[in-house]
């Protein structure tokens, strides 16, 4: 029972994140189809013949049967998912543009899950559905992302005669922004890599970012700034309900749950005294 426990200790009130993040995930997959059928409409025709059209060093493997559609959503989902294994890479600019979103939706999708499960364990806070999950997120981490951003790309402008030769055939400043772009969101090909000292120099940097940015995003995330009158609301909840004022997490011990009235009282009115 014990191992049980350790596995299973959700509350009856505190299992609802679980369908948010099946929701969100639902949502994922969505994103998957969207944009296996967009790249086998803008290249997918290139795929079955790629090793003729653009060299080994294009991919390791082409696509087979009718339409590369199969091996397009493949491709989508192991991207989303930050498993690459190079067999298969964008090779048209928008391929490019569209790999680039599919791997920045990727890397937030797991801060996303992350933070449903985060706040729906803070004190006096009802586990929150998917949009409102996505607003939080979206309106704490904006402004740090912007400045992730815009220097990934301004950084990578100026890498791109510092790579391996691209197997699209460029190697500018494009060439570097996608490049900087994949490694800031922890999903590379192996199509591009640095291969002189000043490449490695600059790309160390985001490969640190890229693994600390989303411990500070969800930092940003459990922040909470209400308003006067949400503070208000907020104080008198944890008032009728102290015993949540640990938050959905918090695990009673039975010998507290059984009790008696007294004791709640006793609890309400240490609470109150430290609210004051």
């Amino acid at each position: 029972m014990d191992v049980l426990s350790k596995l299973f200790p959700f509350r009856s009130g505190n299992r609802m994140w679980a369908l948010v993040l099946l929701q969100g995930y639902l949502g994922c997959m969505v994103v998957v189809l969207v944009g296996g059928f967009v790249i086998n409409f803008i290249e997918g025709d290139t795929w079955d013949d790629i090793h003729r059209r653009w060299g080994w060093s294009a991919a390791k493997q082409k696509a087979y049967g009718d339409t590369a559609l199969d091996e397009c959503i493949w491709f989508v989902i192991m991207t989303l998912h930050g498993m690459t294994f190079g067999e298969f890479m964008p090779i048209s600019t928008t391929g490019h543009v569209i790999t680039m979103v599919v791997t920045a939706l990727g890397f937030w999708f797991t801060i996303l899950m992350a933070s449903v499960v985060l706040l729906s364990q803070l004190p006096g806070q009802k586990t929150k559905h998917l949009p409102h999950v996505l607003a939080d997120m979206v309106n704490a981490c904006w402004p740090s992302y912007l400045i992730y951003c815009i220097l990934a790309l301004t950084i990578g402008s100026q890498i791109g005669p510092y790579l391996s030769k691209d197997p699209s055939g460029f190697n500018d400043k494009y060439t570097g922004m996608y490049y900087m772009w994949c490694v800031a969101h922890r999903t590379v090909f192996g199509d591009i890599w640095p291969q002189k000292a000043e490449a490695r120099y600059a790309t160390i940097p985001f490969v640190f970012l890229s693994y600390i940015y989303p411990c500070y995003a969800m930092a940003l995330i459990a922040v909470r700034r209400p308003s006067t009158a949400q503070h208000q609301q907020l104080l008198a909840y944890m008032n009728q309900h102290p015993e949540e004022c640990m938050g959905p997490g918090y695990i009673v011990p039975a010998e507290a749950a059984s009790s008696s009235s007294s004791s709640r009282g006793s609890a309400r009115e240490l609470q109150m005294n430290q609210m004051t």
